[in-house]
């Protein structure tokens, strides 16, 4: 039976669903967070594209100042007709703002039924509670059940996109206009082609990879060989997937919705702030009770004062949190000692 690992954590909180023991669906839910999915907000017209198509809106600051994140920009389709420049609409967002390392990708929105009531998107746990599996809930001070479950793994399986599985890896490279999975190997073409197909579907659904996504398989020997290759991607996929046959020239094209960004897009995004947050659940998981100093990389310390991320971990240790920059601290190898 399918069962959800859920932790409440400083800055982050982390899902995993195993099934039969074997992680399916991995999900951080980082925060602050960008424009999410289900936000129902009064937008401002920004500029207008094509005239009662399509156009750009901003989520204003608070007392109205300037806002220039573009993580806090949606472009609207349709635009309702007779829409001016600076007016304001009530919109939806159906996809969260994306950034790959190079190019900024707006949020997108439609407009808000006429019904909407202004609100923001359900949190991960409203997601995960609404599949009907049940939820054991992760203790900070209890056995460390997202480990045991591979979390580590996976998250270092997502920075780096390889993929290991018996026989060869995959290579996950998300670009601009779709998701590459590269394989390679050492067993026969059809075999290596099968356990690839086991693995990358797996590696779409455990990392949450939407939009398009391209395999590259080995060519392999007859059109029976590929129908059992791609009846392997689509089973590990899971529902909610469309997905083209395998050619003759090994590829398969996979279709998912894409109303967030994949893990592996989330945790390369901000690598300081990864670090900063990774740090606070050690320091809560650490067994120390009290007074600690957490040294860390001055860009990992910054990200935590910018928080208020000790004055989030102090009730939980009970004690004081002093941060200390040490610039001869790498990014991941900040530690915590108790205070004295």
């Amino acid at each position: 039976m399918a069962e959800w690992l859920y932790e409440k954590g400083l800055g982050e909180n982390r899902a995993l669903l195993l099934d039969g023991g074997r992680a399916v669906e991995a999900h951080l839910e980082a925060f602050p967070a960008p424009l999410q999915p289900g936000d129902v907000l009064s937008m401002r017209v920004i500029e207008i594209q094509v005239q009662g198509r399509r156009g750009i809106v901003r989520l204003s600051a608070p007392g109205d100042a300037p806002n220039t994140n573009p993580d806090f920009e949606a472009i609207l389709e349709p635009l309702p007709e007779r829409t001016s420049l600076k007016s304001e609409v009530l919109v939806e967002i159906v996809r969260e703002p994306i950034f790959d390392g190079r190019v900024h990708k707006r949020a997108k929105a439609r407009p808000a039924a006429p019904d909407a009531i202004p609100g923001g998107a359900s949190a991960l746990r409203d997601r995960i509670e609404a599949t009907d599996h049940p939820i054991r809930t992760v203790d900070p001070y209890g056995p460390d059940l997202l480990e045991d479950a591979g979390w580590s793994e996976i998250i270092e399986q997502a920075e780096t996109g390889q993929v290991d599985f018996p026989g060869g890896s995959l290579s996950i490279i998300p670009t601009q206009a779709m998701t590459l999975i590269d394989v390679d190997g050492w067993l026969d073409a059809d075999a290596l082609a099968l356990a690839a197909a086991e693995a990358a579907g797996r590696a779409i659904r455990l990392f949450g990879i939407g939009g398009s996504t391209v395999i590259d398989f080995p060519t392999v020997s007859n059109k029976d060989a590929r129908k059992k290759v791609a009846d392997a991607v689509t089973a590990g996929v899971g529902e909610g997937a469309e997905a083209t046959a395998v050619n003759g020239f090994g590829l398969m094209q996979i279709i998912r919705p894409r109303p967030r960004r994949s893990l592996i897009e989330l945790v390369r995004a901000d690598p300081t702030r990864r670090a900063a947050f990774a740090l606070m659940r050690r320091a809560e998981r650490s067994g120390l009770i009290g007074a600690v100093t957490i040294t860390a990389a001055p860009a990992v310390v910054q990200v935590l004062e910018a928080a208020r991320a000790p004055d989030q971990l102090a009730p939980r240790l009970g004690g004081a949190v002093t941060l200390v920059a040490d610039p001869k601290v790498a990014l991941w190898s900040g530690h915590v000692s108790q205070t004295r």
